[in-house]
């Protein structure tokens, strides 16, 4: 990224995932243990004003694995379905819960519960479940919960 553009991006770390967000909330790169994905454009995961319940928006980006090169459409449905009160490790919040369903580039499926926060940005909790697939069959469900909140939110290191 040019250098003037690094300074109005968010880098966020939890235990086993990093990410680069515009200000915004937008995704632009995200990096587990097993994949690193870019989106271009941005992938919008909160919409533009104020989030009230009821509100639903689709966001659409090309996907790009960095490490085989592949690159895809990825599409995800995005659903306000409450307003309530959560506790996690960091106290308590009011948040938006919002559903979320992704269909990606490979033909996966994720479905996520996120906690927003109005003024936070990123899910302060989120519950996630993935299904993939080969050749059109079912092979792997897996299931895990993320409470993002306990992540280390640091500047980007303009060294490297």
């Amino acid at each position: 990224f040019p250098s003037h553009d690094r300074k109005r991006l968010a880098y966020i770390s939890s235990k086993d995932r990093t990410a680069i967000k515009t200000l915004d909330g937008s995704t632009i790169r995200g990096v587990s243990p097993q994949e690193t994905f870019t989106y271009d454009p941005p992938l919008v995961t909160r919409p533009g004003g104020e989030i009230s319940v009821g509100m639903k928006w689709t966001a659409t980006s090309i996907q790009t694995n960095v490490k085989n090169g592949r690159t895809g459409l990825r599409t995800e449905e995005f659903r306000v379905v409450a307003y309530e009160q959560i506790t996690v490790p960091a106290g308590r919040f009011w948040t938006y819960k919002i559903e979320r369903k992704a269909i990606t580039m490979d033909g996966n499926e994720a479905s996520n519960v996120n906690w927003v926060a109005v003024d936070w940005g990123d899910p302060i909790k989120s519950l996630r479940q993935t299904e993939r697939y080969h050749a059109g069959r079912k092979t792997q469900v897996g299931e895990y919960e993320v409470s993002v909140l306990e992540s280390i939110f640091r500047k980007p290191d303009h060294t490297q």
